[in-house]
């Protein structure tokens, strides 16, 4: 027995849940997978239109209430530069280069020592090509080529952003996402 409240009143008797069925976890796995998909959707239409708003280096800090950013803080929201990769599209023709003007460089295996090309790439992505022996002038490297990647959007929740939007979703706000 449990002692009376304040009030005089027995306290209420915690509600035990029932365990749920295959069919209730199934049900709910699988609404939980549809939630996911629509999500991604709309995250993916937010990404497009956010690199047409912003410029790369921007940074915005999301908040549900704008009137009052540091209390209803989610996180930021940011653009930043894609990746610059320097690719070997053409192995046959980059393996033929090395082994005219690098040909120490090889393994046993006849193929470049995976540091040197790894030098050679982040030098044509540096230089736009790689030192002649001879000259020490930057040539260009045959068979690599340098690309880089669109800009990408970035969103860092805050530490309070899941209790935030639960309560928001709670209370009916973010209406927009069931859109």
């Amino acid at each position: 027995m449990t002692a009376p409240t304040e009030t005089g009143q027995e306290p209420a008797e915690a509600a035990v849940e029932a365990p749920l069925t295959v069919a209730q976890v199934s049900a709910r796995l699988v609404a939980v997978a549809a939630v996911q998909a629509h999500l991604k959707t709309i995250e993916s239409d937010l990404k497009a239109q956010a690199i047409s708003l912003m410029e790369t280096g921007d940074r915005k800090t999301a908040a549900l209430d704008p009137a009052d950013p540091k209390a209803t803080k989610l996180g930021t929201v940011s653009r930043e530069n894609g990746s610059t990769l320097a690719v070997i599209r053409n192995a046959m023709a980059f393996e033929a280069w090395v082994g005219e003007e690098h040909p120490e460089e090889f393994e046993t295996v006849t193929r470049p020592k995976t540091s040197f090309v790894s030098a050679v790439l982040k030098s044509v992505i540096d230089f736009g090509g790689y030192p002649d022996t001879e000259s020490g002038e930057i040539a260009d490297v045959p068979g690599v080529e340098v690309t880089t990647g669109t800009d990408r959007i970035v969103v860092r929740k805050d530490p309070k952003a899941v209790e935030r939007v639960r309560a928001a979703l709670a209370s009916g706000g973010l209406r927009e996402l069931a859109q």
